[in-house]
């Protein structure tokens, strides 16, 4: 499957690199509608854990986290991020590579 994003798109991403026990990983805020779609996710998912953070694994969360998280990655990091307060994370905002 290959990914469709050009540099063109200009596109960010908002992020935060989370350490907790003893885990290192990239947190990425989706829309719903990716979380929704099996084959989106999958590929949103891939696109970050190969192409943004290749040494780092990788959740993804809806957008509307504060209300109601949605996660998807590895089932040990979800398990973690179960009942944090994710409005508590530093947040930032970054540019997307296109390598």
């Amino acid at each position: 499957m290959d990914d469709e994003r050009t540099e063109e798109d200009g596109m960010k991403a908002q992020i935060a690199l989370v350490s907790m026990d003893e885990k290192q990983f990239a947190l990425i805020v989706v829309g719903e509608d990716v979380l929704e779609d099996p084959e989106t996710r999958t590929r949103e998912h891939r696109f970050y854990e190969e192409r943004v953070f290749r040494d780092m694994p990788v959740v993804l969360v809806n957008e509307d986290f504060v209300a109601a998280p949605s996660f998807y990655g590895p089932e040990e990091l979800v398990d973690i991020l179960e009942g944090v307060r994710l409005e508590e994370i530093e947040w930032t905002w970054v540019d997307l590579p296109f390598a």
